[in-house]
């Protein structure tokens, strides 16, 4: 048997169906559809609930999740790479829509403390592989590994100086603080730290090889911290990093092509610092203590964001180019900050009291309509150490409140896009092509209908039930925009799915969403 349900949206417009399914067995198939004629959406700060899923670490006594990295694929659906203290390994888990998919990506073992995986940094390519540099401390040294589409990863060593740690204390070779990034061809640039020789250390692939260079050097150990890399539109690379040798050593290097340039921002950086670009290939960098900075071309920026609090942070930048910032409170909680286009939002993510100590080791990605991941490693949570991913449960776009998603809304959406941006900058070029036109307004606006329901949902028989009572009524949720919906029901999948008049077989009538069936026929 065959259903399907086809809705007419508040406009009053009949929309088209897609394609149905036909029967096997005894199953009822539901297909409840809207094609979307037209959407909006803006900038407008909601309050925003969250949920909290916990990626790994279920387990008593478990040491999971430090040195946390979190990306979103082609199907908006997250990656995390995370380090696992219980057998010192790198490891990486995949959402596949129900659950979380875990595996080990390079062994470390019980034996060898802190032997692979920390200090990782993870990137995702068009083709939906990850890449992840990280330190390899049982032998000193940098390693990155990417999947290689056959299920499994490819490993490889970037940089061995052959290190010994006569100390003991493991303070000693090459591969904290990494961080990656991916150029037009793919091909991976990695930062990291050189902790005998006090250098910051830029890696590259080039096609078939990896070419290995000292940026910048104090000659004093452990005196770099905190790298960000960032490739431009031109592929030459800008990174952020520390040099706590000099006081106030925030310190940003860029390649123009030639040589290597510095800048001294004039803050401390340490782990917590992280630096995204866009697309007019200025940089955004966030400092833990709510400092933002950002360039706007030659020109250097700074932004005290007085409602953020003084822990640790990470940033991406959505499609409008505005910062979204994950960090930590005094408590050790879990925040969200973000620039709507006028002001900056902070909003309660995770933490105390249900969560004690929630939110160390944070990173934050987002999908493709913008909405945000947040891993974090949980300390403290009764007996055990965690990974826990957060994410926000979309709003529905009425900014008025009145019932209706309408005119009057659209109205608070087009002030907001117009108003897109920093002050100072040029407004409502969202794409970046130096052109304010409809094109930007469709960027800027698609976040505004997200979680809002444009087909029914929740039918009842679910889809695919099998064993079904012949003589169930049929049921389901009605979309949000519709005033009513066309009910055919048959055997025949041709005969269902090219019906145009729901009062001729196999249409069953039509049901008002407002005052329910209106009229159907038996």
């Amino acid at each position: 048997m065959l259903v399907c349900v086809r809705q007419s949206m508040k406009a009053g417009k009949r929309n088209n169906l897609s394609k149905g399914k036909t029967m096997k067995s005894r199953k009822i198939l539901a297909s409840l559809a809207l094609i979307l004629v037209l959407g909006f959406g803006g900038g407008s700060a909601w309050a925003l609930d969250w949920f909290v899923d916990i990626v790994d670490g279920e387990y008593p006594d478990s040491e999971v999740g430090m040195w946390t990295n979190v990306v979103c694929d082609s199907q908006d659906r997250p990656r995390c790479s995370y380090y696992e203290g219980d057998d010192n390994c790198l490891k990486y888990a995949a959402w596949n829509g129900t659950s979380w998919d875990r595996e080990v990506v390079d062994e470390g073992g019980p034996t060898d403390p802190f032997s692979v995986g920390r200090y990782n940094c993870m990137v995702i390519d068009s083709e939906d592989r990850c890449h992840i540099s990280y330190r390899d401390r049982n032998k000193f040294r940098l390693k990155y590994a990417v999947q290689n589409g056959s299920g499994g990863w490819d490993l490889q060593v970037v940089d061995d100086p052959n290190a010994t740690d006569p100390v003991g204390n493991g303070r000693v070779g090459v591969g904290r603080y990494t961080s990656i990034d991916l150029d037009s061809n793919e091909y991976p640039h990695i930062s990291y730290v050189d902790l005998d020789n006090g250098c910051l250390k830029y890696a590259r692939w080039n096609g078939s090889s990896w070419e290995v260079e000292n940026v910048y050097c104090t000659g004093i150990s452990l005196s770099i911290t905190g790298t960000s890399i960032q490739i431009d539109s031109n592929d030459h690379p800008h990174i952020a990093f520390g040099d706590t040798s000099i006081a106030n050593g925030g310190m940003v290097a860029s390649w123009n092509g030639s040589t290597w340039t510095f800048v001294n921002i004039k803050y401390y950086m340490d782990i917590s610092t992280y630096m995204a670009i866009d697309c007019n290939d200025d940089l955004h960098i966030t400092i833990g203590g709510g400092i933002y900075i950002r360039t706007k071309g030659t020109e250097w920026i700074e932004e005290w964001i007085p409602i953020a609090s003084p822990g640790g942070s990470s940033i991406r930048l959505d499609k409008n180019g505005y910062p979204r910032i994950c960090h930590t409170g005094s408590d050790n909680d879990i925040w969200y900050l973000y620039f709507n286009g006028t002001e900056w939002i902070d909003q309660f993510v995770d933490g105390k009291p249900e969560h004690p100590e929630s939110g160390e080791e944070r990173c934050i990605g987002l999908d493709s309509k913008g909405i945000p991941y947040i891993t974090y490693f949980a300390q403290k949570f009764y007996d055990k150490q965690q990974i826990r991913i957060a994410s926000i449960i979309p709003p529905k776009p009425d900014s008025d409140d009145d019932g209706d998603v309408d005119w009057s809304d659209l109205k608070a959406v087009v002030n907001d896009w117009l108003w897109s941006g920093h002050p100072g900058d040029s407004p409502g070029d969202i794409i970046c092509d130096g052109v304010v036109k409809l094109d930007d307004f469709a960027a800027f606006a698609a976040p505004w209908l997200e979680g809002y329901r444009f087909q029914a949902y929740n039918p009842s028989p679910a889809d695919f039930a099998e064993d079904v009572d012949p003589n169930v009524v049929l049921s389901w949720t009605p979309a949000d925009v519709a005033v009513w919906h066309d009910v055919y029901f048959g055997t025949d999948f041709d005969d269902v799915n090219n019906a145009t008049d729901p009062y001729t077989s196999p249409g069953r009538g039509r049901q008002d969403t407002k005052t329910g069936i209106r009229s159907f026929l038996n």
